[in-house]
Parts: C-alpha cells; sequence; structure tokens
C-alpha cells in the first residue's frame, strides 16, 4: 500500500510540474503574438469598472477628506439657456439686408437725378443754331480733284452771323474734309471735289455740326460736289478739226480750179470731196470724243465759300 501511495503522489507531483509548464509555454506564445501586433508600452490604459472606481473613490476620499476639510465646497450653478442670441442675430441680419436694399435704391435714383438735372441745365444753357442759316468763309488751304480723300481742310468766316441770343463773329474757324474727290476721267468728265464741314471752334470750344458747300470760289455748287469741267462736248468738236481743215484746203484748190476754162469742169471735185470727208469725221467724233479727258480742278487759298447747315446745332 505504501509502495502504490507513493507511485500516486509521484504520478500527481510530475503532473502538476507539467501542467505549470505548459502553462507557462502558453503565456510565452500569447506574448508573443501580442508583441508582433501592438508595442506592450504605448497600450491604452484598462478601463476602470464599477467595483474599481468604487475602491478607488473611497481610497482618494479617504486621503482627501483630510485636504478638503478647510476649503469651501463647490456649489454647483444651473446653466440657463436663452434664444436671445438667435433672435438678436436675425434681427441683425434683416437690419442689413434692409440696409443694402436702401442704399442700392440710393445709389440707383442719385445717378438718375443727376443726369436729368444735368439734361435740364445744358438745354437750360445751350443756344439753338438753327439749320439753313449760312456763313461766308474763305478757304485757308489749296486743294484740288487730285487731293487725298480725308485731307482735313480749314475755313475762316469773313462775316458774322447772328442767331438768337447769339453771334458767330468774323475769324470764326471751321474744319471738314474731303469725303470724295478724283482726277479728270474719260469720255470727258472733268475732276471732283466734295466737301464735307463737320466742326467749328467758338470761345476755345469746338462743337460738331453738320454742314455742305453751296458756293465755292463764287460758283454755285449743287448736290455739294465741286465739278472741273465736262469736256466730252468739247472734245467732240475737236475731233471734227480734221474735216474741217480739209473743207478749207478743197475749196481753195476748187477755186484755183475756176480760174483756168479748162479745169472750170474739175473745180466741183474737191470741195466735194472735202465735204465727204468732213461728214465722216462728224460721225465718229462722239466715238473718238469717248477716249478724252475732262478738266482737272484747283482752287487757290483764300477762294470764297458758302457753307449752308443741314441741321441744328447747339452751343453751350
Amino acid at each position: 500500500m505504501k509502495k502504490r501511495l507513493s507511485l500516486l503522489i509521484l504520478i500527481l507531483f510530475s503532473l502538476s510540474n507539467v501542467a505549470i509548464y505548459a502553462d507557462v509555454i502558453i503565456d510565452d506564445s500569447i506574448h508573443s503574438e501580442i508583441e508582433k501586433e501592438y508595442e506592450l508600452d504605448k497600450l491604452p490604459p484598462l478601463p476602470q469598472t464599477s467595483n474599481n472606481s468604487s475602491i478607488n473613490s473611497n481610497s482618494n476620499n479617504s486621503n482627501n477628506n483630510s485636504s478638503n476639510k478647510n476649503k469651501n465646497p463647490i456649489q454647483s450653478v444651473p446653466i440657463k439657456y436663452s434664444n436671445k442670441k438667435t433672435n438678436t442675430t436675425n434681427s441683425q441680419k434683416k437690419e442689413e439686408i434692409n440696409e443694402k436694399k436702401e442704399t442700392q435704391q440710393t445709389q440707383s435714383s442719385k445717378p438718375n437725378k443727376v443726369i436729368t438735372s444735368q439734361i435740364e441745365n445744358d438745354n437750360n444753357k445751350s443756344i439753338k443754331l438753327n439749320k439753313g442759316k449760312t456763313f461766308d468763309v474763305k478757304l485757308l488751304n489749296t486743294i484740288s480733284s487730285k487731293s487725298k480723300i480725308g485731307t482735313n481742310i480749314s475755313f475762316s468766316s469773313v462775316k458774322p452771323q447772328t442767331f438768337k441770343y447769339v453771334t458767330i463773329p468774323v475769324g470764326t474757324m471751321f474744319y471738314g474734309k474731303i469725303t470724295n474727290a478724283h482726277s479728270a476721267q474719260l469720255t470727258g468728265n472733268g475732276g471732283l471735289i466734295e466737301i464735307k464741314v463737320n466742326s467749328f471752334k467758338y470761345k476755345n470750344k469746338i462743337y460738331s455740326i453738320d454742314a455742305k458747300v453751296t458756293l465755292a470760289d463764287d460758283k454755285h455748287i449743287f448736290f455739294n460736289n465741286i465739278k472741273g469741267k465736262r469736256m466730252y462736248l468739247k472734245n467732240m468738236y475737236k475731233k471734227t478739226n480734221y474735216g474741217r481743215k480739209t473743207v478749207k484746203r478743197t475749196f481753195r484748190s476748187s477755186v484755183r480750179l475756176t480760174k483756168d476754162p479748162y479745169t472750170l469742169i474739175l473745180s466741183p471735185f474737191p470741195i466735194c470731196f472735202g465735204l465727204v470727208a468732213y461728214s465722216v469725221n462728224a460721225v465718229l467724233s462722239p466715238f473718238l470724243a469717248i477716249f478724252t479727258r475732262g478738266s482737272d480742278i484747283t482752287i487757290q487759298k483764300n477762294a470764297r465759300f458758302k457753307i449752308k447747315m443741314l441741321d441744328d446745332a447747339y452751343i453751350y
């Protein structure tokens, strides 16, 4: 019996040692696995349970009771919530919106008032120059049908012109441009100058006008076209010079033939030949005159012009 008991005791002791060793191995394996995934130094603290918290609180209370006996107890003050801030912010926003609207309305209304007042003041201060009035002026540049389109020209008034409330004095400057020009052309067409007067200077201010030329170099101008002489008819007459000269020569030869009785019978033939040549030349002269040119035009400085206003103008 004693032997059996001793064997049982040895077996139990060995089994206990084996179990302890197995637990150690299991703990080491778990610990190694935790180290692989987490850093043991940076692990968060364990959550406190109710039992732990009560134990800690009791210990803390017991330690701090002595220190807190002399201190005044802290009274809890109830927190009150109200909607005043929200109401004030909403009201402030409404007031800001209203102020913006008022400023926009005032800004939009002010320019209109200013513009209307300016227009009224301008209308009250302006002086009307009625259309149809003419100005006697002299040319300050030399122009010709060979001048370029867009060339600036100027005039100076030689007579005063009166309007209601104002008189345009002598020496007032008028300005214009050559809007169209060409030199003499075929078919006997003459040169052309077309002038547009667009402004004048009064009391050191330049005002725009719409005017045309009705008199240029003491010659009346129609449709604002200053034209050179058309030479078609004159050139057509010139083209009959050969026929007229032929008639004169044949007439003289016919007269000489009549002086001799032997040649008297031949005297009509020369004059007849001259008349035939003249008639042929007269028929061809209109076609020959097509290839001739008219005359160019040149207007010298200080030539007299007359300017007529085509529309009302205003000075201030």
